[in-house]
Parts: C-alpha cells; structure tokens; sequence
C-alpha cells in the first residue's frame, strides 16, 4: 500500500470568494485564521472539490469569472490540478519527470489515477454511507456521535473487521440455501432423466448392430468394386479378343509369302521373256517387209533378159560389197558392243553382290517368316491360356457369388491377388500382340521396300533376270 500523501501548498484561483490564494502549509498543525465570510471555509472546500469532486456543479465560481482552478501539492513532488471552464472538466497530474496526465469524461466520480495519487480514499460503510476521514466540513460534530446506532456499529465493524464474518456468515447461509436447492433440483432431474434413459437400455446392443451392418456395408462394397474390376477386364478382354482376331487375319493374308516370292520371279522371268519375243517379232517385220521390197523389184525387172545377167553380175558385185560393208559392220558392232559391254561391266559390277544381297534378304524373309509362324503359335498358346484364365474368372466369379457376404477378409485379399496375377497376364498377352503386329507391319513394309529396289535396279541396268543379257530398246532393234 502506498504511503498517504502529505499537502505541502494550496492554491485557489477563482474560487467562491479567492482570486488567486496561495497557502503553504508546514509540518504539524495548521490554523487558518480570520474574519466571518473572509473565505475560511471555502479553502476546506476546495481542497474536497480537489481530492474528491465535491461539491457537485459550478456554484463556487467566482461571479464574473470564466474558468475555476485549484492546484495543490503534495510532499513527494507530484502536483495535482483540479479545473473546470465553459468547455473543460479535467484533472491534471504532473510528476517529476513525466508528461503531465490529462484525465476527463468522469463524471461526478473520481478518477482511480487521482486517487492514487493522493492516497486519500473515502471511508465506505455501506452503499449509501461513506466518510471523508481526512477531511471534515463545516459544523460538522465529534465522528459518530450524531449517527444512529446502526450506523454507528457498521462503522465500528467495518474498521475492526467484523463485517468481514458477517459477510462470510450470510453468504455461506446463501450458498448453503443454494446448494441445497440445487441439490434437489438435480435429484429431480437425475430421476426424470433415469426415466427418460429407459427406453434406451438396448442401446449399446443397437450399436452393435449398427456397427456390424456397416462392416457388412462396407464388404459388400468391397465386392462391388471387384464386380467393377472384373467388368473391366472382362472389357479388356474382349478388346485383346477383337484384336487377336484382326492379328488372324493379317497372319492370313501373309501365309502364303513364299507363293508370291515365288510368283512373283516367274513374273519377271515372264516378262523378261516377252520383251524377247517382242524384238525377234519386231525383226521379223522389218525382214518380211524388206523381202517384200525385193520381190516387187523381181517383179518389174524378170522379163529383161540382159538386164537380168548384168543384174546377176552386179547383184554378185553388189552382194560381195554389202556382205563386205556388212563385216565391216558387224566388226565396228562387236567393238562398239564390246566397248558397251566393259562400260555395263564397269557399271554393274556390283549386280552380283546384289543378286546375294537379295539371296539374304529372300533368306532372312524366310527365317522372319518362320519367326512369325512361331510367335502365332506361341499366341495360340497364349490365347489357349487366355480362354484357361477367363474360365477361371468365370468360376471365380461364381464362387464369388456363392459365398455369403460375411466371407473372412482373408479370403477376400487372396482372391485379390489371384485377379492381379490375372490381369498381369492379360498386360503381357497385349503386349506380345502389339509387338507381333508391329513386326508384321515392318516385315511387309520390308518386303515392299525390297521388292521396290529389285524392280528399280532392273529397270536401271536393263538386264534380262534369268539370263543376266541386256535387254534391247525399241530404238537399239530400228
């Protein structure tokens, strides 16, 4: 508790009957004299106005003046200001050190700041009782010979303490009248909610209950979702089924790959031939039409018989000069055919390299071709497999359904595990359809491309396939 304050000097400005006064008060008893109505009592006042905002409103303004103030200090160096204008209500603290404190809005109380600053706090008896010990007022009597009894005895309580005991009396009375209101009220309903608790005795049992049908719940959408797991791989089986078959078809088409390499030698082999032919026909022509020639000239020229030896004559001469223009010829032809045929030598050189490069090729078709026969048999084992899984599905499926719904989780987990193992190998079995399509696609596309260069490089050297002689053009035989 903080020690009481002790007034060092009073200042009154503006206050009833004091201008601007100014009291110092020393240590021990000070005595304030003078004359009736010289403003005695209105420093006691004050100095309640100041330390306890009384008396209430603005009567002991100065008349004519337009702000009141009291200032008083105390002996630890704080200074306290009370003041009231037209427009203010206010206190002010200052101390030492620190910025001045401005307190307003409170009312007709005290603001707690105040009052600890000046540690004089009013005496409280009761709610409608307190004194002012520090400071008495005017005609006021000795302390408590004017009250009653009563208020004489809650006084006397009050500062030895026994209000203390009665208040603890009369509220343990309380709390004890409470208690034991409280008591009963909880009895009472402890009773009533017994009653209301009875229809739900079988409760528990019900959770139970509830508790296994959401297990049971629970299972059955476990199954579902194993019903949806099958549904999808039955869809995906189908898929594997449709493209196995679209495989079948392909494998089909090609089987006969040997057949067409076969036909197709004999073709060129044919057309080869018929190109032949074409030049001896085209030959012929040109002979047939040339005797044709000769024999109109006979024609004209058989009835003139000198004409006919000095014809004779110079047909030999004629004859010897053509068959000696035709070896000429012929020798110019042969080095001419000879140069030519160094030239394709020169040029085709490689055209043995080639017809092995396309023995290979023919061969490597054939083991590709073998390779392909095998993985369609190993397909038809894996297809053979797939009916066996999907039998096994099915009798899964049925044995899924046979079983009741409260069938063990182990039970359930195992057959998980069998579906899973199930699936791997329908991933497998699609795999190894994909990639026996696609090497049937690039085996075709190989044969294709081979087929291709074969027919360009012929075409190129214009050479005879069986025989290996050039081919004559339509220009080479006019």
């Amino acid at each position: 508790m903080m020690k009481l304050s002790k007034m060092v000097s009073v200042r009154l400005e503006n206050f009833q009957s004091h201008l601007d006064t100014v009291l110092s008060l020393s240590k021990g008893l000070n005595v304030v004299v003078g004359q009736s109505d010289s403003g005695k009592t209105a420093v006691l006042r004050g100095i309640r106005w100041a330390l306890f905002n009384q008396p209430r409103g603005t009567d002991f303004l100065k008349v004519g003046a337009d702000f009141v103030r009291v200032t008083i200090e105390f002996e630890n160096g704080h200074t306290l200001v009370r003041e009231r204008t037209s427009s203010k209500n206010r206190y002010i603290i200052k101390k030492k050190g620190e910025e001045d404190l401005v307190l307003e809005g409170f009312g007709s109380s005290v603001p707690e700041e105040v009052l600890n600053a000046h540690q004089m706090r009013p005496f409280r008896i009761d709610a409608d009782h307190e004194w002012q010990l520090q400071i008495a007022q005017q005609l006021e009597g000795p302390f408590l010979l004017e009250q009653t009894g009563s208020i004489r005895a809650k006084t006397i309580g009050r500062m030895s303490g026994a209000h203390y005991l009665d208040m603890a009396i009369r509220d343990t009375s309380k709390d004890v009248s409470q208690l034991t209101q409280r008591v009963k009220w909880k009895e009472q309903e402890l009773e009533a909610a017994e009653k209301e608790l009875e229809p739900f005795k079988p409760l528990d049992q019900a959770k139970q209950q509830l508790d296994e049908g959401f297990r049971l719940l629970e299972r059955v959408k476990d199954q579902a979702k194993k019903v949806q797991e099958l549904k999808r791989l039955s869809e995906q089986f189908k898929q594997l089924k449709g493209q196995k078959s679209q495989l079948e078809q392909t494998i089909h088409k090609i089987k006969d790959l040997d057949t067409w390499e076969v036909l197709f030698l004999n073709l060129q082999q044919l057309t080869a031939k018929r190109y032949q032919l074409s030049s001896v026909q085209r030959e012929w022509q040109r002979i047939a039409k040339d005797l044709s020639t000769c024999q109109k000239w006979l024609t004209k020229t058989e009835s003139i018989e000198e004409a006919e030896q000095l014809a004779r004559a110079l047909a030999n001469h004629v004859s010897q000069t053509l068959k000696l223009q035709q070896f000429k010829k012929s020798e110019e032809y042969v080095k001419e055919s000879i140069t030519a045929l160094n030239a394709r030598l020169e040029r085709t050189h490689f055209l043995q390299s080639f017809n092995e490069e396309h023995v290979t090729d023919v061969r490597n078709k054939v083991l590709k071709t073998r390779q392909l026969r095998e993985r369609f048999e190993r397909l038809q084992r894996m297809t053979d497999e797939e009916n066996a899984l999907l039998k096994k599905k099915q009798r899964a499926h049925k044995v899924l359904q046979a079983y009741p719904l409260t069938e063990s989780v182990a039970q359930a987990f195992e057959r998980t595990q069998l579906l899973s193992r199930y699936q791997e190998k329908i991933v497998l079995l699609k795999k190894r359809l994909e990639e026996g399509a696609a090497f049937v696609a690039h085996s075709k596309q190989q044969e294709e491309e081979q087929v291709a260069r074969y027919t360009e490089a012929l075409n190129t050297l214009h050479l005879c396939p069986t025989c290996g002689q050039p081919i004559q053009q339509k220009e080479e035989l006019s």
